[in-house]
């Protein structure tokens, strides 16, 4: 799955970390990008998240968190889900 993070404002976006925060382990953030990442206005950095199923007929759920600089919204979660 594809975790597009993009700058909407007028300065850098600097992300501090992508991390799942909980949920199941069966969610993982790959590292293509080092943290802290700077985005520049208008521009946007694609995340990648794995998702390996752990039980066969099960939904599984995470919750990735992005840490930024951003006043408005320093910490933003993302709900993931999947189906073996």
């Amino acid at each position: 799955m594809t975790l597009e993070i993009s700058n909407v404002g007028a300065k850098d976006l600097i992300i501090n970390s992508v991390q799942r925060l909980l949920g199941s382990s069966a969610f993982t953030v790959l590292s293509t990008h080092s943290t802290p990442l700077a985005i520049s206005p208008g521009n946007q950095v694609d995340f990648t998240v794995r998702y390996i199923p752990t039980t066969s007929g099960t939904q599984e759920m995470a919750v990735i968190r992005i840490r930024s600089n951003d006043s408005m919204a320093p910490f933003v979660d993302v709900a993931a889900t999947g189906n073996a």
